[in-house]
């Protein structure tokens, strides 16, 4: 009898396992677990943010209050762990659903799903920081299956909330959604999702708009973020194989042991094979999967060539793809399309199709352990800690003037975590909209700054002056930083 239960729920473990093998080595220790735009900070302090958009400051709120019940570095990890988990997990359910599958336990399903997960596409966004927006593409699936079953109300929760979490989604899911409204019994129950969600958006998007002008983000963004093309095959092959991250080549991204091409060769031999059936039942999903994958293929290539009287439209006149400074992002509907193929050409080949896992696992193995070492827990400085110690009714100036650097506690490039980290009235790079800040002991204490935190950092040796400025003394000083006070 256990051991039928536990065959029934195998793939559960089996998913689960996966999270576990791709986190295993911070999993269990203290500290913080870093990479460029993921900051997790004891406090997770939000007011010392410059917020253009109403969610991210709702977002920042929720996560303040929330580390007062859960420690922050046990929430980071609880996160990390459901966030991978629940990308295969809900992808299997997802595709039980649009394949009717009846046994809980399906090959095809399985390794399709793993196929979500273990990619270059997530592995990129995991080196990067960028766990908010993963959270939206493991959710997309579950979206799907919300909506495919009728569930209104959770389909409308989570479209809305993951909105929230990261704004990109909002237009996602919508792309998604549509593709699949043929596969609903009742298609205009389509719109009982789509005006509702949209709708309760406006609430933080038009207020967002009068505090952040849509046209900030420029034509020059979207150059600067453009998707990364291979040096040898160009842009459409990275793409092809989920990469072309803008900042891949600085985030010491690492190859598989097989390029994901094979992968990608085998899942179009399958097909073929599955269409020379004639399944006429799956013509339907199968073509709107790949009309939604292939459009996001296309719009991942950003404004070059063929794109870009599309992006000249919807990015620079009618603002739609604004969040899409980044088009690569556009590849999560590629994944999901992946995914979706996989399992249908899989289907005739039963307990087979579990073969195809070695592959999937030889082209992404640098995402295993840690993503081969790269995901690492480490504390903040001392330095750090003492100045929080002196209390929150004081007002600091922290220097350089940076949004990202190489910080000597982190071992790697991260974006500045003081404006989180910190409990006191902060000036950063990220809470004044500035690209300098004027430099004078006149204008800090015209201020009222009580202490600077020089982090060593950048040019950080140019601000050295300031310990040669009359009533100014130097408190505390360690190898990451060097706290002055007024």
């Amino acid at each position: 009898m256990h051991r039928l239960r536990l065959l029934k729920f195998s793939y559960i473990i089996y998913f689960f396992a996966l999270a576990l093998f791709v986190l295993a080595p911070v999993l269990f220790s203290k500290g913080y677990i870093l990479n460029l735009d993921m900051i997790f900070t004891p406090g997770m302090n939000h007011h010392n943010f410059e917020d253009a958009l109403i969610n991210m400051e709702i977002r920042r709120i929720f996560f303040f209050y929330l580390v007062k019940i859960i420690p922050s570095f046990i929430l980071q990890r609880l996160i990390l762990l459901f966030t991978l988990f629940g990308t295969s997990y809900f992808m299997y359910l997802f595709l039980r659903k649009v394949g009717k599958v009846k046994e809980n336990l399906s090959f095809p399903a399985l390794t399709a799903a793993t196929l979500y997960l273990i990619n270059p596409f997530v592995y990129t966004r995991l080196l990067a920081g960028h766990w908010l927006f993963l959270i939206g593409y493991a959710f997309l699936p579950l979206f799907l299956y919300y909506f495919l079953k009728d569930k209104r109300i959770h389909a409308i929760l989570t479209w809305g909330i993951i909105s929230i979490l990261s704004p990109h989604h909002l237009i996602l899911y919508f792309l998604a959604l549509v593709a699949f409204i043929p596969f609903t019994k009742k298609k205009v129950k389509a719109l009982y999702v789509i005006i509702p969600t949209l709708l309760v958006s406006l609430v933080w998007i038009i207020p967002s708009l009068f505090r952040n002008p849509i046209n900030k983000f420029s034509t020059s963004d979207l150059n600067f973020y453009a998707s990364n093309p291979d040096k040898v095959y160009g842009l459409s092959y990275n793409l092809l194989n989920l990469k072309g991250f803008w900042a891949e080549n600085t985030l010491n991204y690492s190859e598989g042991l097989i390029p994901l091409t094979f992968v990608l060769l085998l899942i179009l031999i399958l097909l073929v094979l599955f269409l020379a059936r004639k399944p006429k039942k799956e013509y339907g999903l199968i073509i709107s999967t790949l009309t939604v994958g292939f459009l996001g293929l296309f719009l991942a290539h950003g404004s070059y060539e063929l794109g870009k009287p599309v992006w000249d439209l919807f990015y620079s006149k009618l603002y739609i793809l604004k969040p899409f400074r980044e088009p690569q992002k556009f590849l999560s509907l590629y994944s999901l399309m992946l995914s979706i193929l996989l399992f249908f050409s899989a289907k005739n080949w039963s307990k087979y199709s579990a073969l195809i896992l070695v592959p999937i696992f030889l082209a992404s193995s640098s995402m295993f352990l840690g993503l081969s070492g790269q995901l690492k827990s480490v504390d903040y400085p001392d330095s750090w800690y003492y100045l929080e110690e002196q209390g929150d009714d004081q007002k600091i100036l922290v220097l350089p003037w940076v949004e990202y650097a190489h910080f000597p506690f982190a071992g790697k490039q991260i974006m500045d975590p003081s404006p989180s980290f910190f409990s006191a009235e902060l000036i950063s790079n990220q809470s004044i909209n500035t690209t300098e800040y004027d430099l004078s002991e006149r204008k800090l204490r015209q201020e009222g700054i009580d202490y600077v935190l020089l982090n060593k950092v950048a040019d950080y040796k140019s601000y050295l002056e300031i310990e040669n400025w009359e009533n100014v003394e130097k408190e505390y000083e360690d190898e990451n930083g060097i706290v002055f006070s007024l």
